[in-house]
């Protein structure tokens, strides 16, 4: 018997902790979805809780200490934007993110060793962007929940379309040197099951044209897998496994929401573009 086949035989063709990684994702994903459908404060605060343990685990990756100052600041701006959020809105609750966020951010620089400077404002950008991007598009009054919807709907496919492809088809690597388990078969998979999630939340919203949106699902998906591999990379740089342990099964935040960064930002983005600088969300979904 050789190596591969008593692996597989231990740990079945999907591994060994695939119950794990099941359970924590449904707990996950349930809790995202009924935070999602309450708006208001409670998915700013979402949002915002979010970006301040991925900024955290930023910097954790990267080598800088973290000090009580930029945790207080971190707890700062997610209470801000859970005050905001209720407050005044979504878009207020982003606008009081990026003040806050700013500031932490050139505190981190003052603290930071100067190798570290750059890596620790990209951290910043790759922890707010998105934020701001998700409650841009959770704002519009029209079509803010069905617009993220479609971003899970598009994110959560591909994660599990291209894991489980992956694990049963197996094949040449998608890119060896930066994740070495990921293929081409379970990319392909992951485009395939984000236009299955993208077309089941266009028909369950009532989308009036429906192609041009799986356009974009198909598009955001390859960019979900960059963001993937984007962190991978990171992570590889810098000579570590995981980005923390906070989600069991699956790592930490950053492990979690690396194909939402990317996909999130872009779809706010295109959808801002397509409607004049006006709604995001109505610029993702109506074409």
């Amino acid at each position: 018997m050789t190596g591969k086949q008593a692996d597989l035989r231990t740990s079945g063709i999907f591994g060994a902790d695939l119950r794990l990684r099941t359970l924590s994702a449904s707990v996950l994903g349930i809790g995202s979805l009924a935070v999602t459908w309450l708006d208001g404060w409670a998915f700013s605060g979402l949002v915002a809780i979010m970006a301040a343990l991925v900024l955290r685990e930023w910097r954790r990756l990267i080598g800088i200490e973290q000090s009580h100052t930029v945790a207080v600041a971190m707890l700062a701006a997610a209470i801000a934007a859970i005050l905001a959020g209720h407050q005044f809105g979504a878009g207020a609750a982003g606008i009081v993110s990026v003040i806050l966020a700013a500031a932490a951010a050139l505190h981190a620089a003052a603290t930071s060793p100067r190798p570290a400077v750059p890596w620790a404002a990209a951290g910043v950008l790759y922890a707010i962007i998105p934020a701001v991007a998700m409650q841009s598009l959770r704002g519009s009054n029209a079509s803010g929940l069905a617009a993220v919807l479609f971003v899970f709907a598009v994110v959560w496919s591909t994660d599990v379309f291209a894991y489980m492809t992956g694990r049963a088809i197996g094949g040449p690597r998608l890119m060896a040197v930066i994740s070495p388990k990921k293929t081409w078969a379970g990319a392909i998979g992951g485009l395939g099951g984000a236009l299955v999630g993208a077309a089941v939340v266009c028909s369950v919203a009532a989308v009036p044209h429906i192609w041009p949106v799986l356009v974009l699902a198909a598009a955001a998906s390859i960019v979900a897998q960059a963001g993937d591999l984007t962190e991978s990379w990171i992570k590889r740089r810098f000579s570590v496994k995981d980005s923390g342990g906070l989600i069991t099964g699956h790592g930490g935040v950053m492990d979690r929401v690396d194909g939402l960064v990317a996909a999130a930002t872009f779809l706010a983005v295109v959808g801002w573009i397509h409607s004049g600088g006006g709604d995001a969300a109505e610029g993702v979904l109506i074409w």
